[in-house]
């Protein structure tokens, strides 16, 4: 190598260490300001900031947003039970039992002792002030029930229907009795409580229990599987079924025998607004 080409290879090593040294240089300006902004950041964040509420919405506000999970939860429960069992029937009472009585012991439900049966009734939050309207089909001489109702819900009216006069007109004395047996029939029916006595058939009910109607809760006994009412037992099971999947409807409580239950609406408006409102607050 010649005496000039080494000169100019020291010359393009300087300027190379020059140009290297001026990179190291900014790249550490650079890096400080990241840390120093890094810095910054996180003592910013330990600075008292005032605390954001969530603006509930209406099922939050009202006591509700745990209803429709729950109800999804034990419709799952009473179907899987159910359609797995070969005895539809006798199966009923336990099916309920294992899927519903934690919210039999959750809900501040009134137990009404009849002569030889017991009723419920979920009592309305505001229970002084509601006004409400209670159906009996099938009085059999016995308004006992009733009677405890009344005292408790001054406000609401009841209507009784039984079509042996003698066994019904003890019903005058707490409200209004029609002589009248009980079947399907056209129009818009709302009740608050629904009291049934073997005088109908309950499984010709399903449709009547389905959204379109305003019954909030309903003590009935199932007399027998579904042929004694001309119909037969897979007929009954997939009435039974239906009103489970598809109604508003669902049973909290159920007996042997002759299947005294108590069935709660858990999905309509109106229900909800005037039994349920604070479910959620004292579960």
């Amino acid at each position: 190598m010649t005496k000039k080409n080494k000169v100019t290879h020291i010359l393009c090593l300087i300027i190379f260490l020059i140009l290297l040294l001026l990179y190291i240089e900014t790249t550490k300006t650079y890096l400080a300001c990241v840390i120093v902004s890094e810095i910054e950041t996180v003592k910013t964040s330990h600075r008292p900031t005032p605390i954001k509420l969530e603006k509930p919405d209406n099922n939050k506000r009202n006591g509700t947003f745990c209803l429709q999970p729950m109800v999804k939860r034990v419709k799952r429960c009473l179907l899987n039970e159910l359609r797995k069992s070969k005895q539809f029937y006798s199966t009923l009472p336990s099916a309920v039992q294992k899927c519903c009585t934690f919210l039999m012991n959750t809900l501040p439900i009134k137990m009404l002792r009849n002569k030889d049966d017991t009723k419920y009734m979920l009592l309305p939050v505001n229970d002084k002030t509601t006004e409400c309207q209670v159906l009996t089909i099938g009085i059999g001489n016995d308004i006992k029930a009733e009677l405890q109702l009344q005292k408790a819900l001054p406000r609401c009216k009841f209507l009784g229907a039984d079509p042996i006069y003698e066994a019904g007109k003890i019903f005058q004395r707490i409200g209004r009795y029609l002589p009248t047996g009980v079947g399907d029939f056209n129009g818009t029916i709302r009740v608050s409580s629904f009291q049934s006595d073997n005088d109908c058939n309950p499984a010709s009910l399903s449709e009547t229990l389905k959204p379109k109607y305003s019954i909030c809760q309903m003590s009935v006994e199932l007399h027998g599987l579904g042929r004694k009412y001309n119909e037969t037992d897979s007929e009954f099971r997939l009435k039974m079924l239906d009103l489970i999947e598809n109604g508003t409807m669902l049973p909290l409580t159920g007996t042997g025998g002759f299947n005294r239950m108590f069935w709660l609406d858990l999905e309509s408006p109106i229900c909800i607004e005037k039994y349920l409102y604070n479910f959620c607050d004292f579960r």
